[in-house]
C-alpha cells in the first residue's frame, strides 16, 4: 500500500501521541494494522527509546553484554554459541539474565551473580510436557 510522505509523517504524528493506540490510527485513517505497525517500527523512535549509548546500552553495563538485535529482529546466528553459554549459566545459578534498549537496539545482557543460587529450577534447559 502506497502511503504519502504527508500521510506518514501524520500517522507517526498521532503515534506520538500520549494515548497512542495502533488500533486506533488504524481506524482512523483505514490503513491495516500491519502496515501501521510497520510504519511504527521503521520509521519512527519514540522520544524514551532514543539511542543514548551508541545501541550498546548504559556504560557500567556493556561489559555484560551478550549480543544485541535491532528491534523487531531475530538474535543473530552468529551469537547463538554466545546466547546459550548464557542460558547454561543462568540455569546453573551463576547469573542473571536480562534485556535493555538502546535506541532501536534490543540488549542482551548476562550478569554474573556474586553468590551462585543453590538449587535453582532450570529454566532454559527444562523439558516441556513433563
Amino acid at each position: 500500500m502506497f502511503l504519502s510522505d504527508t500521510t506518514k509523517q501524520m500517522i507517526l504524528e498521532d503515534l506520538q501521541l500520549p494515548n497512542a493506540d495502533v488500533q486506533r490510527v488504524s481506524r482512523l485513517y483505514g490503513i491495516p494494522v500491519r502496515i501501521i505497525r510497520e510504519l511504527a517500527c521503521t520509521d519512527f523512535v519514540p522520544p524514551e527509546f532514543a539511542e543514548l549509548y551508541g545501541g550498546w546500552g548504559r556504560p557500567e553495563l556493556q561489559k555484560f553484554v551478550v549480543t544485541r538485535v535491532r528491534a523487531g529482529d531475530d538474535w543473530p546466528l552468529f551469537a547463538h554459541y554466545e546466547i546459550e553459554k548464557a542460558r547454561q549459566d543462568y540455569d546453573l545459578g551463576l547469573s542473571e539474565m536480562c534485556q535493555g534498549r538502546d535506541g532501536q537496539w534490543i540488549i542482551l545482557y548476562s550478569i554474573p551473580r556474586i553468590h551462585p543460587e543453590q538449587g535453582r529450577l532450570p529454566y532454559f534447559s527444562r523439558e516441556f510436557g513433563e
